[in-house]
């Protein structure tokens, strides 16, 4: 089988961005968990629920709108958070499916330059 110049080319560019995959990933992981210690320290009442009830509870905040925000705010951002890391998570999983595929079409591309050719 051969491949012509156009699939040679589109395969080595996806090969080059898999080569990339462990670090891109690791940026991720370290933004997002950088990312969540600056909303832990920075704005803890939308992430830390036990931040935003001492709060109500000690009165400083207005008590209408924070008991609402009190159960509801940390969750949705939460799940807003599990989300994005869920995202981070399918891109590994993505690109290590197509490290898989590259090594399959490497197989193949090898196998048949090792067949000689019927006449």
């Amino acid at each position: 089988m051969e491949l012509s110049d156009k699939q040679l080319k589109f395969i080595h560019r996806r090969r080059k961005l898999i080569s990339f995959r462990k670090y891109i990933v690791l940026f991720l992981s370290i933004l997002f968990v950088a990312f969540l210690g600056w909303m832990y320290y920075r704005a803890p009442l939308l992430v830390n629920p036990y931040e935003v009830m001492s709060r109500v509870e000690g009165s400083s905040l207005d008590k209408n709108t924070m008991i609402l925000m009190a159960g509801m705010l940390p969750i949705i951002v939460l799940l807003a958070l599990f989300l994005l890391g869920a995202l981070i998570i399918f891109f590994f999983i993505a690109m290590s499916n197509e490290a898989r595929y590259i090594e399959i079409i490497d197989q193949i591309i090898d196998d048949n330059q090792d067949k000689p050719e019927k006449t």
